[in-house]
């Protein structure tokens, strides 16, 4: 009997600087043993595109939709009931810390600037 194999990752968008982290993970699926799965928080064509070809090494991709949370028992269940009060008591935290990009409309497309030259590990703020 096979083992279930699965590859848990939360990743940016691709980064212009490295290789898709996506692709990546699927690279990972692809030298475990088992069945696998690989779940990608990006938009369903790109996941349908990306793993074209990995159904022959036994991988099944799939994309999670942020917008179900509304119409199910998952969202109420973390935003009314945990999330408050966890952040409030300081049992969650937000992470990573946010780096201010600067302050004002005019400085979006600096902070998208550099978004698009690479950005690792951070979550980046401009403050309006």
């Amino acid at each position: 009997m096979s083992s279930p194999r699965s590859v848990r990752a939360h990743w940016p968008a691709p980064s212009p600087s490295g290789p898709d982290p996506f692709t990546q993970a699927l690279a990972i699926a692809a030298r475990t043993e088992g069945t696998g799965r690989v779940a990608a928080a990006q938009p369903a064509l790109l996941t349908r595109i990306q793993s074209i070809g990995r159904r022959r090494k036994g991988i099944r991709t799939s994309a999670i939709w942020g917008g179900t949370l509304k119409d199910n028992e998952v969202g109420p269940a973390v935003y009314v009931d945990f999330l408050g009060a966890a952040l409030a008591a300081g049992t969650y935290r937000a992470a990573p810390v946010a780096v201010v990009a600067g302050e004002g409309l005019d400085k979006i497309p600096e902070a998208l600037a550099r978004l698009r030259k690479g950005v690792s590990a951070q979550k980046l703020v401009v403050r309006l």
